[in-house]
């Protein structure tokens, strides 16, 4: 499904303070009368809440009301937003579950604002590269990706014609 609005480039992202992922149900388990439960899948790709908070001056917190309920649909349209996960910071598709409260900080004039996002499909490392990481020396091998990685970005940056 394609997403036409993003998340707005001037605010700030969530803070790391409120921030917490609640991966979604994927298997539904049924207690028997005798003998062990049985439980069986109930979706390839379980919704995940991630529970966020922003910081926002005032005109940030007016800009993000009328984000909310102009492009967001508040609430009911998925929009991107960069998020972080085990992989690092990752562009999601998210919509709002609810904002549980905006309030000001006393004394200053920032506000907080509490809210539930749902995200579709919270990217995680491929069966392929488990297999790998299982079998191989993983912090050896993140180095080694690491390293060349730079390498190549600053061989892009004295070889490039711009």
């Amino acid at each position: 499904m394609a997403i036409d609005e993003n998340y707005p480039s001037l605010l700030p992202a969530p803070r790391q303070s409120g921030y917490s992922i609640q991966p979604g149900e994927a298997v539904a388990r049924t207690d028997m009368e005798r003998g062990s439960a049985r439980q069986r899948r109930t979706t390839l790709s379980a919704t995940d809440e991630i529970k966020v908070q922003f910081l926002f001056s005032r005109y940030e917190l007016s800009l993000f009301e009328g984000w909310y309920k102009h492009k967001a649909d508040e609430g009911a349209a998925y929009f991107a937003i960069p998020l972080l996960t085990g992989m690092g910071m990752v562009t999601m598709q998210a919509r709002f579950k609810r904002l549980e409260q905006e309030r000001p900080l006393p004394g200053k004039l920032f506000w907080t604002v509490d809210a539930t996002l749902e995200v579709r499909d919270r990217p995680v490392l491929s069966e392929e590269a488990i297999d790998v990481a299982l079998s191989e020396d993983l912090e050896g091998l993140l180095s080694a990706i690491d390293a060349a990685s730079l390498a190549v970005q600053q061989g892009l940056a004295v070889n490039s014609p711009w």
